[in-house]
């Protein structure tokens, strides 16, 4: 989000979305993928599934114990026997029942639930669930099944064998019992027949209360043998498996639903993450409250596949209509003071600022307007690749005197108001060039020619030429590009240019996506040219061919000397000159005079009083 603007409100919170969807729709797609992968390379899974009634019957040490709870509460038993099911004993008595070439490892992976439980976690029924996932739906079946018959099998078996080891140890202590009963009778007759009635009243009643244990024990093994044909006791199959038709997994649509959803969480996410630390400005909100300045133009993107002059080539065009409107903006600049010179620079490289000086100065001449375009940027230009221009002889040999200015104009095919200066050859000093008497003097020679003078600068943060240039002008127009001028680099341009008094009345918002007209790296700004420039005699394909180091040097003496020069001029200014000169119609009330202009001396001259040679009127000639 903006974090220059005031609260965010929904529509900020959409805007965001909308300006990192490729993130969203990233990040979502990336999951989907994911979930696709996820479903189609494993092997699909099955379940097979059976249902076992435990049994809940007579608990046989209660029973021989005498006590009459004999019955065992059914959470209780239930536990006890989804232990049993669960146990060793029963998996290994399934795998040496497994036969065949079924895989009998997994057995070890079947899984024994309750189908029902209490709050509390504890089993709530007597039937058990018996289960294996495997990627054999037949083989899952069948083990499901030799699992289940084992299981009841050995219970049963268990049951039984417990059975006959309690009615063996019951029938035991019956007939030790009996035993003892006959020894004591014994005693008993013996002790009658000697006369000891006390002896007798004793063995009585020991054989009262062995006969009563006697008793109880052969009630006890009735109770047991009875037991054994109560049907509550045995354990069975209920449930008998069946083969799997499909697969428990992967489940595609869920899947798919998980990964859209965790998709678009996360691709929202990492949207606002990005957006939060985007630090470059993405409306004109934004770029007004960090100027101070309003928005005079608000370029869309344009495909610049054939040409960038796309006021030319899409006269009907959304981005050319909307350099015509920031010509009206710009002219509306004149109505308070007079604008003749514009100046188009921007605060990095790379954000549309060669583009819209050079489409700018063909709007004005599309108009009717007499407009010339100095290529102000030595070090990397491209305004005349654009037109379609020779980079030389240009500005640089104009500065230097070593070509005069007729010679160094250009005109541009179909374009009849349109004029271009070139930039020239690169110089090795272009800050001190620009910044000398002479290119002032040559800026109000070409102000008061022509009704508008476009000035393509450098940079503002890389070099200090389009600070040096901008005294020069009326009207300087800083252009930003939308999602890529930071706003640390737009607030310090703006800082510079005050500080050294450039007259910023307004901004250029470029490559603005469709519907968004409302509402990065460090740059080596270094001498480049690229293949195929445009050059003059002597290129190479390459761009223009660099002047001899013997051109160079003499280049270097001239300006030198042209600074130290004392014949002064009275083109002092293009600015104290505007009162002397007659318009008519708001426009030219605005930008001056067309193409003449008038020397103190009284004399009309336009720029071919430059000379053979490019020296000023009155200067001497340093080649003679």
């Amino acid at each position: 989000m903006d974090q220059q603007l005031d609260e965010p409100d929904l529509r900020s919170y959409l805007g965001v979305i909308a300006r990192r969807r490729w993130w969203v729709l990233g990040v979502t797609a990336l999951f989907l993928a994911l979930a696709v992968a996820m479903s189609l390379i494993p092997d699909p899974l099955y379940r097979a599934r059976a249902k076992v009634q435990t049994p809940s019957g007579v608990d046989l040490t209660h029973l021989v114990l005498g006590q009459n709870n004999s019955f065992v509460p059914a959470d209780r038993q239930a536990a006890d026997q989804l232990e049993y099911i669960d146990s060793n004993t029963v998996r290994y008595a399934a795998v040496n029942a497994v036969s065949g070439s079924l895989p009998a490892g997994q057995i070890w992976d079947i899984d024994v639930a309750p189908v029902g439980t209490n709050d509390n976690g504890s089993p709530s029924s007597s039937i058990a669930e018996i289960s294996l996932v495997s990627t054999d739906p037949e083989a899952a079946a069948q083990l499901v099944a030799i699992y289940a018959e084992t299981y009841v099998q050995q219970w049963n078996a268990d049951r039984q064998e417990e059975m006959v080891d309690t009615m063996a140890a019951l029938n035991q202590r019956v007939d030790t019992l009996g035993t003892q009963i006959r020894q004591t009778e014994e005693q008993r007759n013996q002790a009658v027949t000697g006369g000891n009635q006390e002896q007798t009243q004793d063995l009585d009643a020991q054989l009262d209360g062995l006969r009563s244990d006697r008793n109880f024990y052969r009630s006890q093994l009735d109770r047991l043998r009875f037991s054994t044909g109560l049907p509550a006791g045995d354990a069975r199959v209920i449930s008998v498996p069946l083969r799997p038709d499909r697969p428990i997994s992967p489940n595609i649509p869920m899947n798919l639903a998980i990964g859209l959803v965790f998709g678009l969480f996360l691709g929202v996410a990492a949207a606002f993450l990005r957006d939060y630390f985007d630090d470059s400005v993405k409306s004109k909100e934004v770029v007004e409250r960090v100027t101070g300045v309003p928005a005079l133009g608000l370029i869309p993107k344009f495909d610049t596949g054939h040409s960038e002059l796309v006021t030319v080539t899409s006269p009907a065009a959304p981005a050319a209509e909307a350099f015509r409107s920031l010509r009206t903006s710009v002219k509306f600049l004149g109505v308070d003071r007079e604008v003749r010179v514009v100046q188009v620079t921007s605060p990095s490289a790379s954000e549309g600022k060669t583009v819209t000086a050079v489409n700018l100065a063909v709007v004005f001449a599309q108009a009717g307007d007499r407009v010339v375009l100095v290529g102000g940027d030595l070090r990397r230009p491209r305004a005349e690749d654009i037109l379609g221009v020779s980079l030389t002889p240009g500005l640089t040999g104009v500065l230097i005197g070593e070509v005069a200015l007729p010679q160094a104009i250009r005109s541009v095919d179909g374009l009849t108001n349109l004029s271009v200066l070139p930039a020239g050859y690169p110089p090795p000093n272009p800050s001190e060039l620009l910044s000398g008497e002479r290119a002032r003097r040559l800026v109000d020679v070409l102000a008061q020619t022509y009704d508008l003078v476009v000035i393509d600068c450098p940079p503002v943060l890389p070099v200090t030429d389009a600070l040096v240039l901008a005294r020069m002008a009326d009207t300087t127009l800083l252009v930003t590009s939308a999602n890529r001028t930071s706003r640390r680099a737009l607030d310090r341009s703006v800082e510079v240019l005050q500080q050294v008094g450039a007259p910023l009345m307004g901004t250029v918002m470029t490559s603005l996506a469709r519907g968004a007209t409302f509402g990065g790296d460090s740059y080596g700004y270094d001498t480049k040219y690229k293949k195929g420039s445009r050059g003059g005699a002597g290129g190479n394909g390459y761009g223009p061919s660099p002047a001899p180091a013997t051109t160079q040097a003499a280049a270097a003496v001239h300006f030198a000397g042209d600074l130290d020069t004392t014949e002064t001029h009275a083109a002092s200014g293009h600015q104290q000159q505007a009162g002397q000169q007659t318009t008519s119609g708001a426009f030219t009330s605005a930008f001056g005079p067309g193409h003449v202009s008038q020397q103190p001396d009284g004399d009309y001259a336009d720029y071919a009083d430059y000379g053979e040679y490019g020296n000023w009127p009155g200067e001497p000639n340093p080649h003679n």
